[in-house]
């Protein structure tokens, strides 16, 4: 007999559902929060922003559903979340419908 060998096979956990994003249309103090539904699977929730016509920005990668947001000044700022599952973001659901916030501080 040959020598005897030994394979390790690791199944990546399912992709987890896209998550529903929810978020207010409209903010006069520049405080607001975006939260979204749990994803049977995901282990953690990627939320990224797009200030404007600027490009996205990834600003929170953990396992909570909902991010408090505050110290923004008047514009349009777009945000959208998806799912993860596992370390990293291999294994990731796409993304939600993009949500869009206009903040309009009064004078």
């Amino acid at each position: 007999y040959s020598t005897t060998k030994t394979i390790t096979v690791t199944i990546p956990p399912p992709t987890p559902p896209v998550p529903t994003l929810t978020l207010p249309t409209s903010s006069t103090t520049g405080s607001y929060t975006a939260s979204w539904t749990s994803a049977t699977g995901a282990t953690h929730y990627e939320l990224s922003e797009k200030v404007g016509t600027g490009s996205w920005s990834v600003i929170q990668d953990t396992s909570a559903t909902s991010r408090a947001i505050s110290g923004k000044t008047d514009g349009s700022y777009s945000y959208r979340v998806r799912a993860c599952a596992g370390t990293g973001t291999g294994n990731c659901s796409g993304y939600s419908t993009t949500k869009t916030i206009t903040v309009t501080i009064p004078p």
